[in-house]
């Protein structure tokens, strides 16, 4: 079997060998392959990974609960791969995964306790006893807490 039908066989090495990344995240990266990439894309020449593959795959991954985050985690890893097939290996002309967009990410806004509310935590969380033994770790704490 050529190099080229084994694509996600084929990063690994190019990793290894060129060192580009650190071992925690070609662990990282050899994880993702092995649950995400390798199920989805491993029975395709690398030549044969398209744009419009990459976006479905993408969506299916979004079907299937995963979050953004985690979707994105994996985008990247796979345009790393496609681009070392284009730059280190020259495999490929263009990296079919470089203008697939990471799903957005929904950011939450941020609920802060208003002044009363504020007033109400300090008040209910305020040292008990100074002659208690906890004293000293409830009073950090309190003092923590009064100053953010």
């Amino acid at each position: 079997m050529s190099t080229e039908s084994l694509p996600f066989q084929l990063w690994l090495r190019t990793s290894k060998e060129t060192k580009k990344v650190r071992r925690s995240t070609l662990s990282h990266y050899t994880g993702i392959i092995k649950k995400h990439l390798d199920p989805h894309f491993g029975d395709q020449k690398l030549s044969d990974i398209s744009r419009a593959q990459i976006q479905r795959f993408v969506v299916f991954k979004s079907e299937e609960g995963f979050s953004a985050k985690s979707i994105g985690n994996i985008l990247v890893c796979l345009k790393k791969m496609l681009k070392d097939a284009v730059v280190i290996w020259e495999y490929l002309t263009i990296n079919p995964a470089q203008h697939v967009p990471k799903p957005k990410l929904d950011h939450k806004e941020m609920d802060f306790f208003t002044p009363s509310e504020i007033r109400m935590f300090l008040e209910k969380n305020k040292p008990a006893d100074p002659s208690a033994a906890d004293y000293t770790n409830d009073y950090r704490y309190y003092a923590l807490f009064s100053t953010a």
